[in-house]
């Protein structure tokens, strides 16, 4: 494993310390098996689509992220775990050093992003432009997974 990989993979032990990695019977919510054995063919990664856990607080999207997230670094592919302020906050300070076009071009090389807790703290106006630069970047080239426990509506 290289440098960067075991950073990456670092990055995900980290977020991952105290969860015990796809422990289906401490998620809070239904989880069906056979779903969670499709994620875990990797697929949704093959196919560069993207997947969105919404629920209450406390029901277990993180930690099912975290497992998808550790299977997926184990496959060989690149993985990093955020939550959605660190990567606004890290967006922004990019921008402002005239660096976002950067910034968005090295998260294009990973394989998975996963965006914790979208939608738990508000975003200004241009946060939430550089998050949609960097989703628009991703759209259709690698997969994304976010957290959220606010439900979209039309």
């Amino acid at each position: 494993m290289d440098s960067k990989a075991r950073l990456i993979h670092s990055g995900m032990a980290t977020a991952a310390h105290g969860h015990d990695s796809l422990n289906r019977r401490k998620a809070g919510f239904p989880v069906d098996k056979r779903r969670v054995s499709q994620l875990l063919a990797f697929q949704f990664i093959d196919e560069r689509t993207d997947l969105v856990l919404i629920g209450p607080p406390g029901v277990g999207k993180t930690h099912l992220a975290i497992g998808i997230g550790q299977e997926v670094i184990e496959a060989g592919c690149k993985v990093l775990f955020t939550t959605a302020l660190a990567l606004v906050e890290k967006l922004e300070l990019a921008e402002i050093k005239s660096e976002l076009k950067k910034r968005i071009t090295t998260l294009r090389k990973l394989d998975l992003l996963i965006i914790d807790e979208l939608g738990y703290l508000p975003m200004n106006r241009q946060a939430c432009y550089n998050l949609l630069q960097l989703v628009n970047a991703l759209y259709e080239y690698r997969s994304v997974i976010i957290t959220t426990n606010k439900h979209f509506t039309a």
